[in-house]
Parts: structure tokens; C-alpha cells; sequence
């Protein structure tokens, strides 16, 4: 009896030697995957830092859900990024806004106009948006936000923004290499998934994210994010996705490209 006993208590002690050695390796795991998360984050900010130049074509699409109501929308357009003593620049060329809408199509179609040939200029603290579809006159400014959504009227994420965000990143994973498109391309990327909250996300909560990063240059190619904003015990879904269908670095670009056209009336909003 003695014996039988004996044999058990090992038999239990082998187990519990057991699982605790898996829990530790899986916690060791998990912080490797959290320090490597990391670490490719912090290379894609130096890398985003130390581009000269940059232009590409990119997109920006979200979902909106709520009640079996449904909101889509897509926006292509062209980007030129220039950095010149130390400080960057943006342009963004709108070129296609499409939408699918259940009860927003008022705001989905004015927006539709707003963004034909309009153009953003980004000069770090204030923005530009000439809209000539509203007014070849005037040119609008209003400030930035260091949020997701950068600029206050504007649904807008550029690709390599997210960078900005990455040091609020929280819960941050490697989840390995990937093929993923880019246009009509296939390119490896590290995949690191990761939470935002508040600053960074006003419109819910928290939000979950997956930015795909380039394995061979270390920029953002793309990123998906996935959110709930509750209210009034009603859930909205969010989704959005950006990132690049093609692009080219330190190329040649003009400095007056970056310019605004002289002569427009400026109209600033707060």
C-alpha cells in the first residue's frame, strides 16, 4: 500500500515538474515573441526615419457595422513624401473614393466630391487641403492630431503614419514571415500584431492591429485593424485597412512639387 502510494506522489511530482516546465518555456516563449515584436517595430521607425524620399500609390478602406447596417469605403491615392534638413513632407493626390452604404450615402457622396483632385500637403504641425471641386480659390489648413487619424476632416491613414503610434504600442507579438501583395507584387513580411488605446484610437476603446513590415527594407507595407465602439449598449464594428499597391524609395522628387499654389485664399479651421 506504502508502495502504491509512494509510486503515485512521484507519479503526481513528474506531472506537476511537468507542467511547470511547460508554463515556464511558454512564458519565455512569449516574452521572446514580445521582445522580437519589438525589436522589428523600432527598426521600422528608423527606417521610415531615414528615408530621403518616397513615392508610391496606396489605399485606404474601412467597415463600419451596426445593426445590420453597413458602411464601406475605399480611397486610392498618391503619395510623395521629401525630407529635407531634417524635417518631411507630405502630398497626398487623391484619385478614387468608392462606397458602399446602407444609410450614409448623403455623407459617403460628399465626400466622393470633396476628394476629386483634391490635394493634402502635410508639413509636420498643420495640414493643407486644396479641394478645387468646392473651390480653385481657397485652400483649407487646420492642425494635426498624433492619432491614428491624423488629420481632423479627412478619413484618411497613409502607410507609413502607423510608425508614429508604435512606441503606445501594447500586448505587441511576432507572428512570423508572410507572403503578403503588394499591387501585383508578393513580398515577405514580419507580421506583428499588437493594441492601441487611447491617444492613439478616439474612436473606441482599444483596438487591435496587424502591421505587416517589409523583411527586406523594414517599412510598413500594410496594416488591418479591427475595433468595437460601444455606446448606449449598441456595438459598432470597425475595421479598417492601408498600406501601399506600389512604391519606390529615395527617388528623385522636387521640392516645389511640395509647394502650395500661390494666390489661393487661405481658410483656416480649428
Amino acid at each position: 500500500m506504502k508502495r502504491a502510494l509512494l509510486i503515485v506522489l512521484v507519479i503526481v511530482a513528474v506531472i506537476a515538474s511537468a507542467l511547470l516546465v511547460a508554463i515556464v518555456l511558454r512564458h519565455e516563449e512569449q516574452r521572446e515573441q514580445q521582445w522580437h515584436a519589438h525589436e522589428i517595430l523600432n527598426e521600422a521607425k528608423v527606417a521610415v526615419s531615414q528615408l530621403k524620399s518616397l513615392e508610391g500609390d496606396a489605399f485606404f478602406s474601412q467597415s463600419v457595422e451596426r445593426d445590420g447596417h453597413k458602411e464601406r469605403s475605399n480611397t486610392r491615392f498618391h503619395m510623395k513624401m521629401l525630407k529635407s534638413d531634417g524635417e518631411s513632407v507630405l502630398r497626398i493626390d487623391f484619385k478614387d473614393y468608392e462606397y458602399e452604404s446602407d444609410a450614409e450615402r448623403d455623407a459617403h457622396e460628399r465626400m466622393r466630391v470633396l476628394l476629386q483632385n483634391a490635394s493634402l500637403f502635410d508639413y509636420g504641425s498643420e495640414c493643407y487641403v486644396f479641394t478645387p471641386k468646392i473651390s480653385e480659390e481657397q485652400i483649407t489648413t487646420f492642425s494635426t492630431r498624433n492619432a491614428l487619424f491624423r488629420y481632423k476632416f479627412i478619413p484618411l491613414v497613409e502607410p507609413l503614419h502607423i510608425v508614429s503610434l508604435f512606441d503606445l504600442a501594447s500586448n505587441a507579438s511576432y507572428r512570423g514571415i508572410v507572403n503578403i501583395s503588394v499591387g501585383n507584387e508578393t513580398v515577405k513580411a514580419h507580421e506583428i500584431s499588437y493594441e492601441l488605446s487611447y491617444p492613439a484610437i478616439t474612436f473606441a476603446e482599444r483596438a487591435e492591429l496587424r502591421t505587416f513590415i517589409s523583411a527586406e527594407n523594414f517599412l510598413p507595407l500594410r496594416t488591418e485593424l479591427s475595433a468595437i465602439y460601444k455606446h448606449n449598449g449598441e456595438n459598432t464594428r470597425i475595421k479598417l485597412c492601408f498600406g501601399f499597391l506600389s512604391y519606390k524609395v529615395n527617388t528623385n522628387l522636387s521640392r516645389k512639387d511640395f509647394r502650395i499654389a500661390e494666390g489661393l485664399r487661405v481658410i483656416t479651421r480649428d
